[in-house]
């Protein structure tokens, strides 16, 4: 098997189960939406018609829930997902599985620079191992299969960390 062959096929590896365990059947698991995850598809749903949320007021920049209130990013992201799937499981499930999927990338992708710049010592078998893991954790596998805002600050945090040691 060619060099640069065995030098990927053990990140794709970990990827696709990564992408495979988040979506796989995203809809029914697990059963039914969440109070959460209802008014989030349903305020997505209202800004992508009509540009304002449930109360009416036009691109909020915090929005109102039962009872506490919700982070306008997490609404946002869900707009091009409820336009694509409609009012529906995966319509509000979507971004947060592949949030989730990305977050996993992006901890190797950190962990591999990481390991060339020779700052910090990480041996070969923590750079597959740690995303891995994470591709596989519970907690983390249960948080992106539903709509948390956990997700997307873990997305977050590792994101620009990656494109800062990539500079």
């Amino acid at each position: 098997m060619p060099r640069i062959t065995k030098r990927f096929l053990i990140p794709l590896a970990i990827f696709s189960i990564a992408f495979t365990v988040r979506f796989y059947h995203l809809s029914s698991l697990p059963p039914g939406l969440g109070r959460d995850e209802v008014s989030v598809a349903y305020n997505a749903y209202s800004i992508l018609k009509t540009g304002r949320d449930e109360h009416g007021r036009f691109l909020p920049l915090y929005f109102e829930a039962i009872g506490d209130q919700k982070l306008p990013v997490i609404i946002y992201i869900s707009v091009p997902s409820v336009a694509l799937f409609g009012l529906t499981e995966i319509g509000a499930r979507f971004p947060f599985a592949v949030l989730g999927s990305f977050t996993v990338v992006f901890l190797y992708l950190l962990l591999k620079k990481a390991q060339s710049l020779n700052k910090l010592i990480i041996p070969k078998s923590v750079v597959y191992l740690a995303p891995l893991l994470l591709a596989v954790n519970p907690w983390h596998l249960a948080h992106s299969r539903a709509v948390y805002e956990i997700i997307l600050g873990t997305f977050f945090l590792l994101r620009p960390l990656t494109f800062f040691y990539r500079v």
